[in-house]
């Protein structure tokens, strides 16, 4: 019997997100950079948790 072309919800990949972010520069710098001095909880965890 041939493989189903349907998978099970149970193989299904997981998601993927992909962020453009234009304009959105990273310097660790704080000094005249708004992202650097701001509150950013879930960026910051992002960033330091994704490839």
């Amino acid at each position: 019997m041939p493989a189903s072309p349907f998978t099970s919800v149970s193989t299904r990949p997981k998601p993927v997100v992909l962020l453009i972010l234009d304009g959105w520069g990273h310097r660790d710098d704080p000094a005249d950079n708004a992202l650097a001095q701001a509150q950013l909880p879930n960026w910051r965890r992002l960033w330091s948790q994704a490839p």
